[in-house]
């Protein structure tokens, strides 16, 4: 996966630089979130340019599904696929170029506070995903035994605004995480509801039915299991994710 930010230059023109991320090791739920406020998921089709812009908001743009291309007014280039993602900071000025290579799927978390340094990451780099690989969406909640169960869950209920000016999905603060070497966690209650988007490598969860799920770069979990007895994760491969905390009534499951 990579990390880069684009930024306002001279002459107004954009460019881009790394920033090393933020990641925190072994799930420290200690640190601070970083404050969001809100998110969107958006969808193209086709082979596409947008014209040049720049970003409506200091935003992170999480790649899910399908391979694309940022430039730059610099000339710098730089290719996108599910795990990768940059900060859009270039809010002025000539902005920014998107090239799509058939259909892409991305999530948009406005972070317009967050100011992290610049800096090439530490980190061990990580190769490219499968573009070609369809994410997956699941839901994992408790049922009324106690246990918890994972179900699919509707893409739309992300693709709810259907342009930047419409209602985002109302969140609280997002954490880089990172899980470097094999990693177990015996059976645990989700600490709040979250989305959690698979970066690098992989996670295994296993529910308190019995069913096991794995989840690669681009996917997505809503984890919501936050009583009863939990669940298992297995961490392998370098697994890094990005954990969007919702505010409280977002992504609300319709009952009937």
């Amino acid at each position: 996966m990579q990390m880069f930010r684009t930024r306002n230059g001279p002459g107004n023109k954009s460019r881009m630089e790394d920033m090393a991320p933020p990641f925190v090791e072994a799930g420290d739920r200690t640190v601070d979130l970083i404050p969001a406020a809100g998110l969107q998921l958006r969808r193209t089709t086709g082979d596409r340019a947008t014209d040049w812009h720049p970003a409506a908001r200091r935003q992170f743009v999480v790649w899910l599904y399908g391979y694309e291309e940022v430039a730059t007014g610099d000339g710098s280039k730089r290719s996108f696929s599910p795990g990768d993602l940059f900060l859009a900071d270039d809010t002025r000025g000539e902005g920014h170029v998107i090239r799509s290579h058939g259909e892409a799927m991305r999530l948009w978390v406005a972070t317009p506070h967050w100011d992290p340094p610049a800096g090439r990451s530490r980190l061990p780099t990580v190769a490219p995903s499968d573009p070609a690989r369809r994410p997956k969406f699941v839901r994992l909640l408790t049922g009324g035994d106690g246990r918890s169960h994972l179900e699919p869950a509707d893409w739309k209920e992300l693709e709810r605004a259907p342009s930047q000016e419409d209602q985002w999905i109302a969140v609280r603060g997002v954490q880089l995480r990172r899980w470097a070497g094999e990693t177990d966690l015996d059976f645990h209650p989700a600490p709040r509801r979250q989305l959690i988007v698979t970066l690098s490598g992989e996670a295994e969860v296993e529910t308190g039915d019995g069913t096991k799920m794995r989840f690669l770069p681009g996917d997505v979990m809503l984890a919501e299991d936050t009583s009863g007895q939990g669940h298992i994760s297995r961490y392998r491969n370098d697994r890094r994710a990005l954990f969007i905390v919702l505010a409280p009534g977002a992504l609300e499951k319709r009952r009937a």
